[in-house]
């Protein structure tokens, strides 16, 4: 049973507002983001960790930190955002009070593209990303030819991939369907095999990856269909790819 909030005061969180159109692009340079409270555990050597900082709940049900003997409040000011202006103050604040993205990273961009995914999940829209719509490329050499850039493509499309995957995109949206075209189908097997040699062989991936149904090439699979211009040599390996999310792609007008 989660413990009682302070009952000092009230504490509520607003609905998000409804979608609206965009007039301007708010770019925020003085963003907050507070310690969550698992921030120092599996983070100090062992040695050492029973003196980390760390999260204690008070008689009265503040939560506060404790370091070096001193107590520290989360003043309630610091978390505010979603809470009417009646109910700010700067009493100490509790994470169950505040809305996730005040204090982890991935809720806080949730908040912003999980309304879109859940909406092209729900009415099957497929996302199709051209060139993987990176706005990266892994092309580094300066005056390079427009060549070097449209013979990476494929390494843009491994990029996107890989990084949709590991933020777990799919696991949230389980059903939603990924297009990547002009990347081709030659990166699809490597990134597979990077995958299995994470999980299986460094383990690096086992406290990361989320999904307790699916490993990274099932979501790969499952989620993504590939598109490819010409018919190259990763051919032989279609099988392996998955056959049934192979599409063929005619780039009009452009050939």
């Amino acid at each position: 049973m989660a413990p009682a909030a302070n009952p000092r005061y009230q504490t509520t969180l607003l609905p998000d507002p409804p979608a609206a159109a965009r007039s301007y692009t708010l770019i925020s340079v003085d963003d907050h983001l507070l310690e969550p409270r698992h921030l120092f555990e599996g983070r100090v050597p062992a040695e050492h960790a029973e003196h980390a900082p760390r999260v204690i709940e008070e008689e009265d049900g503040n939560e506060i930190w404790v370091y070096e003997g001193r107590r520290y409040p989360q003043v309630g000011l610091n978390a505010v955002a979603g809470r009417p202006k009646e109910e700010w103050s700067m009493e100490p604040a509790r994470f169950d009070e505040m809305r996730p993205s005040c204090y982890d990273s991935d809720a806080r961009v949730s908040d912003y593209w999980d309304p879109l995914l859940g909406a092209c999940e729900e009415t099957e829209t497929v996302l199709c990303l051209h060139n993987a719509s990176s706005s990266w490329t892994a092309a580094r050499s300066p005056g390079a030819p427009l060549e070097l850039y449209t013979t990476l493509f494929p390494v843009n499309a491994l990029v996107a991939a890989a990084d949709w995957l590991w933020a777990g995109v799919p696991t949230r949206f389980p059903k939603l369907r990924i297009a990547l075209s002009e990347g081709g189908i030659a990166w699809v097997p490597m990134l597979i095999d990077r995958f299995e040699y994470v999980l299986e062989h460094s383990a690096t991936g086992l406290s990361t990856w989320r999904d307790p149904n699916r490993s990274p090439t099932d979501a790969l699979r499952q989620n993504f269909w590939f598109c490819m211009i010409d018919i190259g040599s990763t051919m032989a390996l279609r099988d392996h790819i998955g056959v049934d999310h192979i599409m063929l792609e005619t780039d009009l007008a452009w050939t």
